[in-house]
């Protein structure tokens, strides 16, 4: 029974997301019936495009790194990867059409890489065919244990510097700095992090961390957000909740009615059964530009 109400409770969603454009549009039991199926067999599929999807998000997550200057080896690649995960098809399904049914919005739109690949010290979140988090695993953690460290060392920035590093790393990865001033400056803040000390004192101990927002982050993500550590001007995390900012193409897997047709032809698109081949790992830098060193931070 609880498996049941999940199930509709999940559908209801998919149905509403896929609706789009079309409020007013009222399936038939016929026609939920076959978007039902749909959305099993197209999810189904989902092993067939994991290699596609992984080879895109893996040539971001590549190009993120090194504008970015990431500690981080470069470029990654599949020994440097800790865990991976890839959202279904459906999940990322992205509908950009007009059509008033549900399931031929659905059989029109674009499949997009989705879900989020770890290495040893970095984390990258993919949605809807877009890179929008990059997150220091160590440095997101809270490190209470630092914080005494954190608090009794320079920081090489202010808020202005912090503000400063964090329009740069932006527009590095494509983003147009002009609209996200244009439709969030007057919601820009920069606050620097603290701490009470000794603890449950009125005394705040600032530490060398500034967090430049960008939105009232009322959605509960702000559109834009950099985390800055400003003992060695280094990315803690880094968000661009909103799409349109970007100037970033969206990894795009394949538009739904071809991807039916091609999945069709087995030999022509094999299952990924998550074992290294060098095919999948594929980059356009040669094996010898590799380097497991830390790459020079970013400076201002």
């Amino acid at each position: 029974m609880n498996k049941f109400i999940l199930f509709f409770l999940g559908f209801a969603v998919m149905y509403s997301a896929v609706r789009g454009l079309s409020a007013e549009y009222t399936m038939s039991d016929s026609e939920a019936k076959q978007l039902r199926g749909f959305i099993d067999d197209l999810n189904s599929r989902g092993a067939a495009y994991k290699p596609i999807a992984f080879e895109k998000m893996l040539g971001e997550a590549n190009f993120f790194a090194s504008q970015l200057k990431l500690l981080t080896p470069h470029p990654i690649q599949l020994g440097d990867i800790n865990d991976a995960h890839f959202s279904t098809p459906w999940h990322d399904l992205v509908n950009d059409t007009n059509f008033a049914s549900p399931l031929l919005q659905a059989r029109r739109g674009k499949i997009t890489a989705g879900g989020f690949i770890e290495t040893t010290n970095f984390i990258f979140y993919f949605s809807k065919g877009r890179l929008w988090s990059i997150c220091n695993r160590e440095m997101t953690m809270e490190r209470f244990d630092l914080y005494p460290k954190w608090h009794a060392t320079l920081s090489l920035v202010d808020s202005n510097g912090a503000y400063e590093l964090a329009t740069q790393w932006l527009a590095s990865v494509g983003v147009d700095i002009a609209a996200l001033k244009s439709k969030y400056g007057s919601q820009t803040q920069v606050e620097q992090a603290f701490f009470w000390n000794p603890p449950g004192s009125t005394n705040r101990a600032l530490l060398p961390i500034f967090n430049v927002t960008w939105g009232d982050g009322s959605k509960s993500e702000f559109p834009a957000q950099v985390r800055v550590l400003g003992t060695t001007k280094e990315i803690m995390e880094l968000r661009v909740f909103d799409s349109s900012l970007s100037t970033r193409m969206p990894l795009v897997i394949s538009r739904v009615d071809m991807f039916e047709r091609y999945t069709k032809a087995p030999t022509n698109l094999p299952v990924m059964h998550m074992q290294p081949t060098p095919i999948l790992l594929s980059t356009n830098a040669p094996n010898s530009d590799r380097t497991n060193e830390a790459v020079p931070k970013a400076t201002p």
